[in-house]
């Protein structure tokens, strides 16, 4: 393993890789700056060679991320082991392809830090749970481990409404009315678990 890039360096590495691992959201520093309130938080609250599960990995850019910052990285999804994370070696990521919607395969208390990047709201898309999830990732952090969440969609952007019309809209045949629309704004609230640190 190579010396730990600043991030600035780390954003340029990520710009020459992104064609050749088809990471198409990193394609442009402004696509990768969406990422940097969680390269800054990783960095900031957990030390150097902790074990870090990147936990729906994608493509594989946050893993890659971990891997160059020096962090041990398992990463956990439902897809085939991202391309990327393959070109630091097979010994410097541990990748877990999903098979449960909610239970992941690694032991009780057994990481430091566990990173969710734009995953906890798709949960449902596979059969999973939000609070189920939380509890899972609570059951696999470490006392006092860290969890570090971010993308998270605010339900009250123009996006996320867009959204939500839109697949509101492909799921009936009918058009939704203005008065209607207000309920897909509704959500059931998520308590965190009491033994995790929120950054």
């Amino acid at each position: 393993m190579s010396n730990v890039p600043t991030l600035e360096e780390f954003e340029k590495e990520l710009l020459d890789i992104a064609e050749q691992y088809r990471l198409l959201h990193c394609r442009s520093l402004i696509s990768i700056r969406q990422y940097l309130t969680a390269y800054e938080l990783v960095r900031k609250y957990v030390p150097v060679g902790r074990h870090v599960l990147d936990w729906g990995a994608g493509n594989g850019h946050f893993s890659y991320f971990l891997m160059r910052s020096g962090y041990r990285t398992s990463g956990f999804g439902f897809d085939n082991i991202p391309k990327v994370c393959c070109a630091l070696g097979p010994e410097a990521y541990d990748y877990q392809r999903g098979l449960d919607p909610v239970r992941l395969p690694f032991k009780d208390n057994s990481l430091d830090a566990v990173s969710s990047i734009g995953v906890l709201e798709h949960v449902r898309e596979t059969g999973g749970d939000e609070a189920a999830s939380l509890r899972e990732l609570r059951r696999v952090l470490k006392p006092g481990g860290i969890f570090i969440c971010t993308h998270f969609p605010n339900k009250y952007s123009w996006i996320e409404f867009l959204a939500r019309d839109s697949a509101a809209a492909r799921s009936r045949p009918s058009t939704l009315k203005w008065q209607q629309r207000p309920k897909y704004f509704m959500h059931r609230p998520l308590p965190p678990p009491a033994s995790l640190r929120f950054c």
